[in-house]
């Protein structure tokens, strides 16, 4: 270690410890794992199991195992607070870790009453670690993570008992507190990733919510544009009305045109994104996507209607099994693809006199201001598009006045 480098503070200590995974680092120092030396990685955002995941992974033919792992979720103990535990720790209705408590249902914290040992789970690091792996193997789990090049670790409980705690309504503050986070800051990463929280404003407002599935055909049209046709778009995007986005999705001639362009309308999704995305980040459970390395080199997670869920499983049953959703397919290309249903449609006729261009990003700031006018609040918007700023979220809908109009005839009818 470099010994010019300035010694982080014990705050910063604090907030770091057991956070890998869940936040990136600045300073690089070796921290105490259950006396093993342990150096902070410099993960990106975690892919959260959903409910049905961690449903399958608690459901262990092993009873001890499945003990674990549910203390772990229930809990969201670090890995080194989980093998440390003994029986002096297990208080009424409560765990005391490291001078907090530690909220547990009361049928789990019964079955650790009667553990026999004091120390309550006889493992180390290495035996809790090939535990959690040869589950996630009988599920099905770990190729969700090797084919992103994600570490499969005992961290992933903590972060989706966090997450999902955020989305049944926890305040963040109470977060804090219950997983023992140094700063506030981490506790709103977590809420960052709890994107479930915007489930109910997405079902109301999106207007794909109430489309259903278009059926996918056995057979389609598998050819890709022509290398030479790849011709990128500056002009800016085309403001799309409901209408627009109808005649755009007939447009489409076959089953990949009209699964993308659905999936760009319903998740607001950029085109890079798109081309990166893999089965396996797609989780049909909670109809959400993971998306890795978005703009700024953030992961995102976005929300799905269940009509598009419903087409990309129909899809999915009709290609051969590949790690790529849309396999070969470039940006530039998907860019091509959509610009040709624009002059199909006509629509792009009507666009270029304006400076405007149909395009990908058309159904990004489609899905903005159609939420935007439905009612959808600003800061929904802002999460599930993945914004850093909030300004840039509202850049995209101040131009529709009608709505502000409406709002400020609401607010002012008792006046």
């Amino acid at each position: 270690m470099d010994g010019n480098r300035k010694e982080p503070s014990k705050d910063e200590k604090e907030g770091a410890k057991g956070e890998s995974g869940l936040l990136r680092f600045d300073q690089e120092w070796p921290l105490e794992l259950g006396g093993e030396v342990a150096t902070p990685s410099i993960d990106r955002m975690p892919i959260i199991p959903d409910r049905v995941e961690i449903a399958e992974l608690l459901a262990s033919p092993d009873p001890l195992e499945g003990l674990a792992f549910r203390t772990l979720y229930e809990t969201g103990l670090r890995e080194a607070e989980f093998l440390q535990l003994d029986r002096e720790q297990l208080r009424d209705g409560f765990l005391e870790v490291a001078g907090r408590r530690m909220l547990i249902r009361e049928e789990t914290l019964g079955e650790l009453h009667r553990l026999p040992e004091k120390r309550l789970f006889e493992w180390d690091v290495a035996e809790l670690r090939k535990r959690l792996r040869g589950r996630a193997r009988a599920t099905g789990l770990i190729k969700r993570y090797e084919g992103v090049n994600r570490k499969l670790v005992p961290a992933m409980f903590r972060h989706a008992c966090g997450v999902h705690l955020v989305e049944n309504g926890m305040d963040i503050f109470a977060i804090k507190v219950l997983l023992g986070h140094g700063s506030i800051y981490t506790s709103f990463r977590v809420a960052e990733m709890a994107v479930g929280l915007c489930r109910e404003s997405y079902e109301r407002f999106h207007p794909l919510a109430k489309v259903p599935a278009t059926p996918i055909k056995p057979k389609r049209d598998t050819r890709s544009p022509e290398p030479g046709d790849e011709k990128p778009t500056k002009a800016k995007p085309a403001d799309l009305s409901l209408a627009d986005i109808a005649v755009l999705f007939k447009a489409a001639r076959d089953d990949r045109e009209i699964l993308l362009s659905r999936l760009f309308y319903a998740s607001g999704m950029r085109v890079s994104s798109a081309a990166a995305l893999c089965y396996l980040d797609i989780f049909y459970g909670e109809r959400r996507l993971f998306l890795r390395e978005a703009k700024g080199d953030v992961d995102l997670y976005v929300l799905l209607d269940q009509g598009t869920a419903e087409m990309l499983r129909m899809y999915q049953d009709k290609e051969p099994i590949r790690v790529s959703l849309f396999d070969g397919i470039s940006t530039r290309q998907m860019n091509r693809l959509i610009s040709d249903m624009g002059e199909r449609s006509g629509l792009q006729a009507i666009a270029e006199p304006l400076g405007r261009s149909i395009s990908p990003h058309c159904f990004r700031h489609a899905f903005a201001t159609h939420c935007y006018e439905a009612g959808m609040n600003l800061y929904d918007i802002q999460k599930l598009l993945g914004h850093a700023d909030l300004a840039t979220t509202n850049d995209y809908v101040a131009q529709h006045f009608e709505r502000h109009q409406a709002v400020y005839r609401k607010c002012t009818e008792p006046l």
